[in-house]
């Protein structure tokens, strides 16, 4: 019993200093997240990373011009642009090598997401994202938002701050793209006037030629409407 509660002492220390050095916006995780790179002279300090921040800045571009996540994705690994984990290979941060040297990696929707969501590109350290669930377990769980220990302009922005209010607009409306990659420019701007619901865009083919036309998604659900 006095060994369980001499871990368990130890366990909320350690975590109490974990969290005043969060605190003070100094950079705990054990990789630098994609675009930047530790500062040599101070390991909790972010710098940018000239190769991979215009990646970064590229992502952030394409999607204020409407492509969506799967579209950013395809145009990068056709263009052979290393992913994340693969750069890290190249820069010799990982011990372990999960591709070939000379396959660059695969970028995910996933992956984009990440990239467009996270705070860290406008210059804001963030923090406490996850925890563990118990000393004794390896398991973690996600912390809520207004839990996460954010402290703002710790390092150099690779976006503007503007330009991340507006991705995060634009995700949170959920807007889906279209064949050709680009998301539509009524999308989740137009609303069925007896469901609510967003309108969806359609193609057909007649023989007066192409249409594009928008309908209810519930179309049969309310048909008696």
């Amino acid at each position: 019993l006095i060994n369980e509660w001499y871990l368990e002492d130890l366990s909320e220390n350690i975590k109490a200093v974990f969290r005043d050095k969060m605190q003070r916006g100094e950079y705990l995780g054990t990789f630098a997240p994609y675009g930047y790179l530790k500062n040599p002279d101070n390991k909790n300090q972010l710098i940018i990373n000239p190769k991979t921040a215009a990646v970064v800045k590229q992502i952030f571009k394409w999607h204020s011009e409407g492509y969506g996540a799967t579209k950013i994705s395809r145009m990068l690994n056709d263009r052979k642009v290393p992913n994340p984990r693969k750069q890290q290979e190249i820069d010799g941060l990982r011990k372990t090598y999960f591709y070939s040297p000379e396959d660059m990696g695969l970028w995910s929707t996933t992956t984009i997401g990440d990239i467009l969501n996270n705070q860290v590109y406008c210059g804001d350290v963030v923090q406490h994202v996850k925890e563990k669930i118990s000393y004794k377990s390896k398991l973690v769980r996600k912390v809520a938002p207004e839990e996460r220990i954010i402290i703002k302009n710790m390092h150099e922005a690779i976006i503007s701050r503007e330009m991340f209010e507006e991705t995060k607009d634009r995700l949170l409306k959920k807007r889906k793209a279209c064949t050709t990659g680009k998301v539509h420019l009524l999308s989740g701007k137009v609303f069925c006037h007896y469901c609510g619901k967003p309108m969806q865009k359609n193609h057909s083919k007649s023989t007066k030629g192409d249409i594009n036309y928008l309908r209810c998604r519930n179309k049969y659900a309310y048909a008696s409407k």
